[in-house]
């Protein structure tokens, strides 16, 4: 008997190799420090919105297994009427990298200044997003599926960071991993509670 429609999609699923899939993660982020060289342009409390996309089949370029390499993330992010795109940004998992020991989420770009505008007449150095927490975080420097969650207590950093000029850098704590896709209203919706919340407890304090 000869097998269906249906039950050949099936086997041929089966039979396919395992493929990675472009992958795409928003986030919102309230500044908390800025340089006096960007004080016309930023202040406390303004929001960054921003989205990262990488193929989780990229492969590892770093040899050492406490650190994971891989090239070809594309970071955009806004800041106020400022807006840029890294294509060259990396995307690198530790798991018990660096001295002292710690895992961590980052996505950065040392050299953004050849695809990104100036900031306040200023050249911009590094991009970087960064989600810093204890060595429990990942058990090994392959990508992960998701981001650590904002509330795991064994992260001790979670920042979006700009510098200009090779020295002055900008600071803002992200609030927010909506789902891509989310409308705008939704996004903005969740940055402004999470604000909100940090707010209160900084009063509560």
């Amino acid at each position: 008997m000869r097998p269906g429609v249906a039950a050949l999609a099936v086997l041929a699923c089966l039979a396919a190799p395992a493929r990675g899939a472009p992958r795409t993660i928003t986030y919102e982020a309230e500044v908390w420090q800025v340089p006096s060289e960007l004080a016309a342009v930023a202040t406390a409390g303004d929001l960054v919105s921003g989205q990262i996309d990488f193929d989780d089949a990229t492969a590892d370029a770093q040899p050492d297994p406490s650190e994971g390499f891989y090239s070809g993330a594309i970071h955009e992010f806004t800041l106020g009427s400022y807006s840029g795109v890294s294509t060259q940004s990396f995307l690198r998992i530790y798991d018990d990298g660096s001295v002292p020991a710690f895992d961590a989420w980052q996505v950065g770009d040392f050299s953004p200044g050849d695809e990104l505008d100036p900031l306040a007449g200023l050249e911009v150095t590094q991009l970087f997003l960064v989600l810093n927490g204890g060595t429990s975080m990942f058990a090994s420097d392959a990508i992960p599926p998701g981001l650590p969650p904002l509330g795991d207590p064994t992260v001790f950093e979670k920042e979006f960071r700009l510098e200009v000029n090779g020295t002055a850098l900008l600071r803002a704590t992200i609030t927010a991993v909506p789902a891509p896709g989310a409308s705008a209203g939704a996004v903005w919706a969740a940055a402004t509670l999470a604000v909100l919340a940090r707010r209160r407890r900084r009063a509560a304090a």
